[in-house]
């Protein structure tokens, strides 16, 4: 008697401490670790991360510009011919070192696309072979380069980088909530797996109870041998039923984990979200939503900048040009370093230089006309691309729309089937119903439970993808935003 105590007391314990291992999550808390450690969501999370390391990049373009450049040595031993002055010419050896040093601070000019530069510089000469050096300096030199008529790449990027920044701010919550959506069914298939195992094993259960309460009546002679027989291959059913289901079970928790990025070892009990909030989701206010919140719209306007920018620079680059640099500030010589920066003399230079092509034998009117094609062919894409988006948010509303309508049979229908099911195990058990109506009751069961669950799972996967196709959540009525500052 004592080592049979113990033995109930040691599966007892096995089996506490198998249930001790496993943890209950409902729907939202997988959802949120999702988000949060899932490879997907840490993907996103560096993409949103080199997007504003881009954009900062974008900035810095925009901003003054100091650099320190020289040279240091640049030296020569060799024969070098030098013209006489009778026209003659003599190969002379030649040692000399030059060096150079300037500072500049340079500045951009998105609107014209020119450059003014504020720079210093040093040069110094060295002539070894006759022990000789000289200095030139130009203290300050105040430059600006314009180009005219040209390709300004500041100015069309100071439109669509911007834009590409928001782009990737509101793709960062758009992968959160994709997440969200395939969290969510690998969740349902997990809970799914968990109930058909309960199922499996409770019919399991109860089909052993009654084969004990068939063989008494067969024993008695109440039954028939069809009907025992029977009855034991429903047992042998459900513990085939049973051992897949386990099997099952195991295979979608571990595909759930992996996706999860969860290294643990313990197990997830999985809750099953009844909760289901009946909330009304409008058509129109789903649209505006999506047109505000999804990234899919700043890239359509991106879209046809860049295609105005590629036109913008077939023309610029095809056509008359020039350019104009002009230089001013001051400049002097001397053999002593102190020397050169002393009474420095006025330093002017203007240059303009043009290019008028000619004869290209239509080269750059077929450059500007391949660009003129492409930004027609965007925006006819652009436009087929808005209109099916459109329609897939509109369509997902009327889904959403019918599964709310559903469910309430569906829900309906789980408890009757239930109900049913429980009626006919008692008369079953009493004699006043066959092994064949008992058998279909139970399917039935099984079946309206498994409708009822698909149901569940259905809805939320239609709740949580218009939440991703709107970035908007109905039921809280907020826009669904995950960064909050660039």
């Amino acid at each position: 008697m004592k080592r049979l105590l113990g033995i109930i007391l040691s599966i007892v314990g096995i089996g506490t401490s198998i249930f001790a291992q496993q943890r209950e999550v409902g729907l939202e808390e997988v959802i949120l670790m999702a988000q949060q450690q899932s490879f997907k969501a840490l993907i996103a999370e560096k993409e949103w991360e080199n997007s504003q390391w881009a954009f900062h990049s974008f900035k810095a373009n925009l901003r003054p510009q100091l650099a320190l450049n020289g040279v240091f040595p640049d030296y020569t031993s060799a024969y070098t011919q030098v013209t006489q002055p009778d026209g003659k010419i003599s190969w002379e050896p030649v040692r000399i070192m030059n060096s150079s040093m300037q500072l500049a601070l340079s500045q951009p000019l998105s609107f014209t696309g020119g450059t003014i530069t504020l720079s210093s510089a040093l040069n110094r000469f060295d002539d070894i072979q006759d022990k000789n050096y000289s200095y030139n300096t130009a203290p300050m030199v105040l430059g600006w380069n314009q180009p005219f008529f040209q390709y300004n790449p500041l100015k069309w990027d100071k439109k669509i980088e911007p834009l590409r920044l928001e782009e990737a701010k509101k793709k960062y919550s758009e992968t959160l909530e994709r997440v969200a959506v395939e969290v969510n069914r690998l969740y349902f298939q997990a809970l799914q797996a968990q109930i058909a195992k309960e199922m499996a094993a409770k019919n399991q259960e109860n089909n052993e109870k009654l084969l004990l309460i068939a063989q008494t009546r067969f024993n008695l002679g109440k039954s028939s041998k069809s009907d025992l027989m029977q009855l034991e291959l429903a047992v042998v059913n459900a513990q085939k039923q049973s051992a897949q289901a386990s099997l099952r079970q195991r295979e979608a928790i571990r595909q759930l984990k992996s996706y999860l990025n969860d290294k643990g070892t313990e197990d997830f009990r999985l809750k099953l979200p009844e909760d289901i909030p009946f909330m009304k989701v409008d058509a129109q206010i789903a649209l505006e939503k999506a047109e505000v919140n999804r990234k899919e719209f700043l890239s359509f306007r991106r879209q046809m900048l860049e295609a105005e920018d590629e036109v913008a620079q077939a023309k610029g680059n095809t056509g008359f040009s020039a350019n104009l640099e002009t230089r001013l500030g001051y400049n002097n010589q001397a053999n002593g370093l102190s020397e050169a920066y002393k009474n420095p003399i006025d330093q002017q230079a203007v240059r303009l230089s043009f290019n008028f092509p000619i004869m290209d034998w239509g080269r750059a009117k077929a450059r500007r006309q391949t660009a003129l094609a492409k930004r027609a062919m965007v925006a006819y894409d652009v436009e087929q691309q808005q209109l099916d988006f459109q329609q897939g948010v509109l369509t997902q509303v009327d889904q959403f729309k019918v599964l709310v309508q559903q469910f309430g049979y569906t829900q309906k229908a789980d408890e009757l089937a239930n109900q049913r099911y429980n009626i006919a195990m008692e008369q079953f058990s009493m004699g006043r119903l066959t092994i064949t109506d008992f058998i279909i009751a139970l399917n039935e069961k099984d079946r309206a439970r498994v409708d009822y669950i698909a149901a569940i799972s259905d809805f939320w996967e239609a709740y949580y993808t218009i939440r991703f196709l709107t970035l908007y959540d109905f039921m809280a009525q907020r826009d669904i935003v995950y960064l909050t500052a660039n």
